[in-house]
């Protein structure tokens, strides 16, 4: 595997878990982690660093997690970003749903 199937499997997981299709989810789960022991059995995983600014958050997801024991604070930042990236899409959802029910009111 190289890094431009391992951007496209991030997205298929990522898609496949957000619509449900957990078998679809768990295969690339596995062949995700594969890659990882292979990336780290070959000292490549710092290969995966640019991935770290990729458009698909799921990429980055990905890269980050496996870059947190060999690139801790990069990884940690991504991460985190992630995580504020989450936090404003789902007060986003809130305030239109109770706008929604305040104007059906």
């Amino acid at each position: 595997m190289d890094n431009y199937e391992f951007v496209e499997l991030c997205i298929k997981k990522g898609n496949a878990d957000e619509s449900g299709q957990y078998k679809i989810g768990n295969k690339c789960y596995s062949l995700l982690i594969s890659y990882y022991y292979e990336l780290k059995a070959n000292g490549e995983l710092n290969s995966l660093m640019p991935l770290l600014k990729h458009e698909e958050c799921y990429v980055r997801l990905w890269s980050a997690y496996f870059l947190l024991n060999t690139n801790k604070n990069e990884a940690e930042k991504t991460l985190k970003d992630l995580y504020q990236l989450v936090l404003l899409t789902d007060f986003k959802r809130f305030m239109s749903v109770k706008r929604t029910n305040w104007y059906n009111s």
